[in-house]
């Protein structure tokens, strides 16, 4: 071994030399302390120095690991090849020798068998160095190291073990010597880094990796495996305070604490460690017992067992568990992930998930009897038990719960939480789809006192009664809560509520809860207030879809607002039901008028799944104030807002609307008339509240072809004709909303037209018939027509487009014809001409030839004949030449060189 000693230097010398001197001074002293913290000694299975203090390299290893351990001061190494090595030395069979660290000696495994490896290739995970305590016939127990370590009194954390395996030792003498079979520490504190204890036993006594007494070792890294004892299968800290980092505890096994076990105000620090597939009778991971206050971060418990507490198991202690997590535990008793007995641990950020408690136990997630644990923002998930899935609470236990999760968590009764005799205060906490084959889905309470708070129960479900909350001889307070969609088959979708006790609800929210009986609420022979509390849409199936009372006592709703619960069967009762300053649907019967209550044919909510106020309810400022102080009623309502805006009065409901009342109007269209076939569009107005507005038919109905948009515009072509009158409801962007005034719309039928009036033939001689022929356009029913000029007129009606009459041309000249339609009050009227000519002689010749005249016939009486040429008439008709000269209104006319021949003369 070299070493360079300090050097004694002369203050005359010093000042004659100068700076000089110190400066040599300086460079000696540092290289002195250099060389001296750098002694290292050398162990291997073969070394060949018999001498382990002058072991100073690797050519010159020893195999006496504890005489390396035994000539290094403060400040030295150790440094140990892979291989196995035994207190003693192979040949010792003395079972009460072990290894001993050393204060200020660094001991290090993981170096190879051969060659001079250097620290940087140093590789413990595979170049193992193991430290056994298998002492005379190999592999058997028996004859094996009480301990494998067995450190003296007074270390610190300068004595240091890194990268060793620590295996078969067996603790199972007297006193003592029945405890630690891997390693003991009785008041010392070591380091211990990197190691692997493993195949340790202490089976009548504690700590079959380790074990502490009034120790407080720094433990990092380390891997605690296979190992058993009575208590503590990895580890027992006895009045210790160990610091345990990033250390694993895996298929360990004891009485109590499979994994580690604190007793006697044991307070160890365990940061970033695991617990996995250990297994005992109590506390398949860890135990605590007699006032232990152990603190754990970041730890988790993963597929532990045992009969009680699989994760861990508290006796009377308090420890501190954050941000941990309790993952596949499991128990045949009581308390798959954490089971508490007069115990207060305090956990916080903890996840405790799919733990199980079998064969008739209880608490899936935690147990606690006669516990009051404080547990906030942890979250029990899918876990199961025959009670209380997430968490049993038995014999006065008191645990505070605040921002906690129970989601899937399942058993025969209450799958959330389970309470038998407890006072648990629960803050902030949600119950969300937990089930029961039993009662209670989210929570099952019986002979207890809670006081629940601003908590959220959605979507658990039970076969029997009460989905969210069953509460049987339980005084039961709840406080802004909300019950949402729970279900059961019996009675109680929200809170089914029993026994000689009390129930209070305030500011709380049924909503889409459904039963047998009771869609919100059952309550039976047991007295309750409910004040400023909300229903909407909750259901049944036999009765009383927001309350069903029954048996003795009353139940009193003051401030509260219920609509779309069923109508008249929103109440069943046997007994009274008493309802004052509270809004109701018009169909709501089957109550006491309690007074000051009001009805409402239009939802007061926001809308059918947001059970705020709208703006424009009757609920804002009309509710008692004295109702909900007189209650209890907190400062804040459901929300969180000021319940007393502006100091003002309060509203019915479990919500407070945060501004004045909203006043919502719509205008009507100003045109109110239509007609069929013609395109159509007005608008329906809302002003007040806020926008974005939206508009929907209230009553009434709309012609064919028209439809209402959700933007308020009517609009469309309608083709169907006749009166209509409607009314629009309006909804602001809060749900506010208001009618219209009844709108009146006339929609006319088509006007009628007419069209190709024309007659045939134009030109027609006296006394012949003209025929008329028109197109009549927009029918919708039979119609009536007039036709004259030029002769008397004529009417009828028809039925079809086609107009077509006949009529004897009469007078002379250009005659003009006027058709006139008319059909529903509507006219159409269209003209035409003929020309009318009189009677002349086309040629000479006899007066009763027709071929003479123009018309192709004999004049008539009334005729007027012109005579252009010589016309004969015959003797025997001199009777008829006489009317013709002097008829009323015939004429007869010479033409130049025209002549009428009497008697063919």
């Amino acid at each position: 071994m070299q070493r360079i000693m300090f050097m004694t230097i002369s203050l005359s010398f010093a000042l004659r030399f100068g700076q000089w001197t110190v400066s040599l001074l300086v460079l000696m002293l540092g290289a002195s302390l250099l060389v001296q913290g750098q002694t290292i000694r050398y162990v291997r299975v073969n070394g060949t120095n018999n001498n382990p203090a002058t072991a100073t390299t690797w050519g010159n290893s020893t195999t006496n690991l504890q005489g390396a351990i035994n000539a290094s001061n403060p400040g030295d190494q150790v440094w140990v090849a892979t291989g196995v090595y035994k207190p003693g030395g192979n040949a010792n069979t003395s079972r009460t020798v072990s290894f001993a660290m050393k204060n200020g000696v660094r001991i290090l495994g993981g170096f190879a068998g051969s060659g001079t490896p250097t620290l940087a290739q140093r590789n413990p995970s595979s170049l193992t160095t193991v430290l056994s305590g298998d002492l005379g016939v190999v592999g058997n127990y028996v004859d094996n190291a009480y301990h494998v370590i067995s450190n003296p009194t007074g270390l610190t954390n300068t004595a240091v073990l890194d990268g060793f395996v620590i295996t078969w030792g067996n603790a199972n003498g007297n006193a003592d010597d029945q405890n630690g079979g891997g390693m003991i520490n009785v008041n010392t504190s070591p380091t211990v880094t990197g190691c692997v204890f493993q195949r340790n036993v202490a089976l009548v006594g504690s700590g079959g990796g380790m074990y502490n007494s009034n120790s407080n070792p720094s433990v990092s890294s380390c891997s605690f495996q296979g190992n058993s004892a009575s208590d503590g299968g990895g580890m027992s800290n006895k009045g210790s305070a160990p610091s345990l980092s990033n250390c694993s505890f895996q298929n360990n096994s004891a009485g109590y604490g499979g994994g580690l076990v604190n007793l006697e105000s044991s307070n160890p620090s365990m940061t970033t460690c695991s617990f996995v597939s250990n297994t005992a009778s109590y506390g398949g991971g860890m135990s605590n017992l007699m006032g232990s206050s152990p603190r754990l971060t970041g730890c988790s418990f993963q597929s532990n067992s045992a009969t009680t507490g699989g994760g861990m198991f508290n006796d009377g202690s308090g420890p501190n568990v954050d941000a941990c997590t309790f993952l596949n535990n499991r128990t045949t008793g009581s308390g798959g992930g954490m089971y508490n007995d007069g115990s207060s641990p305090t956990v916080t950020n903890c996840t405790f998930q799919s733990n199980t408690a079998t064969s008739g136990g209880n608490g899936g997630g935690m147990y606690n009897d006669g516990s009051s644990p404080t547990v906030t923002t942890c979250g029990f998930q899918s876990n199961s038990a025959t009670t209380g899935g997430g968490i049993y609470n038995v014999l006065s236990s008191s645990p505070r719960l605040t921002g906690c999760s129970f989601q899937s968590n399942s058993a025969t009764t209450g799958g959330g939480m389970f309470t038998d005799s407890g006072s648990p205060t629960v803050d902030a906490c949600t119950f969300l789809n937990n089930k029961t084959t039993g009662s209670g889905g989210g929570m099952y309470n019986l002979a207890s006192n809670l006081r629940v708070t601003t908590c959220r129960f959605e979507r658990n479900t039970a076969s029997g009664d009460g989905g969210g909350i069953s509460n049987k001889d339980s005084d039961l307070r709840l406080t802004s809560c909300n019950f949402l969609s729970n279900s059961v088959t019996s009675y109680g979708g929200g809170v089914f509520n029993e026994g000689n006790n009390y129930l209070g609800l305030i500011n709380c929210v049924f909503l889409s809860n459904s039963a047998n009986y009771g869609g919100g609420i059952t309550n039976s022979s047991s007295s309750a207030t409910v004040t400023n509390c909300s229903f909407l849409n909750n259901s049944f199936f036999g009765g009383g879809g927001g309350i069903y009372n029954i048996a003795a006592n009353d139940i009193i709703l003051t401030n509260c607002v219920l609509f779309g619960n069923g109508g008249a069967n929103t109440f069943y009762y046997t007994n009274s039901v008493t309802v004052r300053y509270s809004l109701l649907e018009p169909s709501v019967t089957s109550y006491t008028n309690g007074g000051n209550n009001l009805i409402t044919p239009v939802s007061p909510f926001v809308s059918s799944t947001d059970i705020r106020l709208n703006g424009c309810s009757p609920a804002i400022n009309t509710g008692n104030n004295a109702g909900y102080t007189t209650n209890g009623g907190p400062t804040n309502d459901l929300a969180g807002s000021p319940r007393f805006f502006n100091n003002g009065v309060i509203d019915r409901g479990a919500y407070e609307y945060q501004a004045a009342p909203a006043s919502l109007t719509l205008t009507v269209p100003s045109v109110n008339t239509a007609t069929v076939g013609i395109a159509f569009s007005q608008h329906f107005v809302a002003a007040g509240g806020t926008s974005p507005y939206s508009y929907s038919l209230a009553s009434g109905s709309l012609p064919t072809g028209l439809s209402l948009a959700t933007t308020g515009v009517l609009s469309g072509t309608p083709t169907q004709a006749g009166s209509f009158t409607l009314t629009v409801l309006g909804r602001d962007a809060t749900g506010c909303s208001a009618s219209s005034a009844a709108y009146r719309l006339t929609v006319s039928a088509p006007p009628t037209t007419l069209t190709g009036l024309a007659a045939t033939p134009t030109t027609v001689c006296v006394g012949s018939p003209v025929t008329f022929t028109a197109t009549v356009g927009n029918l919708t029913s039979s119609y009536s027509y007039t036709l004259w000029g030029g002769s008397n007129p004529i009417s009828g009606t028809g039925t079809t487009s086609a107009f077509s009459q006949s009529l004897t041309a009469t007078g002379s000249g250009v005659q003009t014809f006027t058709l006139t339609v008319s059909r529903q009050g509507q006219v159409a009227t269209a003209t035409t001409s003929v020309t009318v000519t009189n009677l002349y002689s086309l040629k000479a010749g006899d007066w009763t030839d027709g071929s003479v005249w123009s018309c192709g016939r004999i004049p008539l009486l009334s005729d007027a004949v012109t005579l252009n040429h010589v016309v004969n008439l015959p003797a025997s008709y001199q009777g008829q030449v006489l009317q013709v000269l002097y008829s009323a209104s015939g004429r007869l006319v010479f033409g130049t060189g025209s002549k009428l021949r009497l008697g063919g003369n």
